[in-house]
């Protein structure tokens, strides 16, 4: 093969790859005051039909509060529950595969 049909056939692979890769996601509300319910987002198309569990802890040491609430994702990997934001002075958000949500509470 020429190096141009090389060169296609990695861009292509390259491509195909990036295509079956999925997005994970985790988003919460970003002004959080006690007593509020915090909208709680979550989206992984690979565990699509799954409940997960975020874990949510006020980052203190060295034992923490914490609190969970579960998340069951629709056919497309997407779902959202509420929280009752706690009497802290920050939320730590933690669910598979995503980085931690951090957000101050006020």
């Amino acid at each position: 093969m020429t190096s141009a049909r090389w060169a296609t056939l990695l861009v292509l692979s390259i491509f195909a790859l990036a295509g079956t890769a999925t997005s994970q996601s985790l988003s919460v509300d970003y002004s959080l005051s006690p007593g509020d319910k915090a909208n709680i987002s979550y989206s992984d198309p690979s565990r699509a039909g799954q409940t997960i569990t975020v874990d949510i802890d006020d980052g203190t040491f060295p034992v923490p509060e914490t609190d969970s609430v579960q998340i069951t994702l629709d056919a497309a990997g997407n779902g959202s529950t509420t929280w009752d934001v706690e009497d802290w002075d920050q939320a730590n958000f933690n669910a598979p595969g995503v980085p931690t949500v951090n957000r101050r509470i006020s």
